[in-house]
């Protein structure tokens, strides 16, 4: 600043809708003294630069950010709501697809093959004896799925299904 000179003063603003804010600044000189030698050269025309308001500079073609109206927010908007639905609607649609059991009036008649459990008895021995030529292991997991068994525990006197093949 120059001697004697007071804070610089804000000369005029201008402000217009989505423009930045920008502040045209003179300072007071005392009588006599010139600018121009003060003055800093300004860059030439063609350079990529461009300064914004907080003093940084940025480049003019990669360094625009993008700005929405409100119409374009709500643009945007709609076609999120738009693919949201679409996803919703694929996803109904693909749950609906699986097939699920329909209860009717058919009976459906199914004779199963009982034994009955008796004592020192496990289910490893009774699905050997009824395997034949299968592994003894998928029996034994058919026997608890048509059973509905937790695990291999077994009580005497407890009768069980067994596969329709037996």
């Amino acid at each position: 600043m120059f001697e004697g000179a007071s804070r610089p003063r804000p000369l005029r603003t201008s402000r217009a809708r989505g423009a930045v804010m920008s502040i045209a600044v003179v300072a007071e000189r005392p009588a006599g003294v010139s600018l121009s030698s003060h003055v800093p050269s300004r860059p030439a025309e063609s350079s990529r630069t461009t300064s914004d308001a907080r003093g940084v500079g940025r480049s003019r073609v990669s360094g625009r950010s993008l700005r929405l109206t409100t119409r374009g927010r709500v643009v945007f908007g709609a076609l999120a709501l738009v693919a949201l639905a679409a996803l919703g609607f694929g996803t109904a649609s693909a749950i609906a697809a699986v097939p699920s059991a329909v209860a009717t009036d058919v009976e459906a008649t199914t004779d199963f093959t009982y034994v009955t459990v008796q004592p020192g008895q496990s289910l490893w021995d009774i699905a050997s004896t009824i395997a034949d030529d299968r592994d003894v292991r998928d029996v034994v997991a058919e026997i608890s799925t048509l059973n509905g068994l937790q695990g291999a525990q077994i009580e005497p006197g407890q009768r069980l299904a067994l596969p329709t093949w037996v």
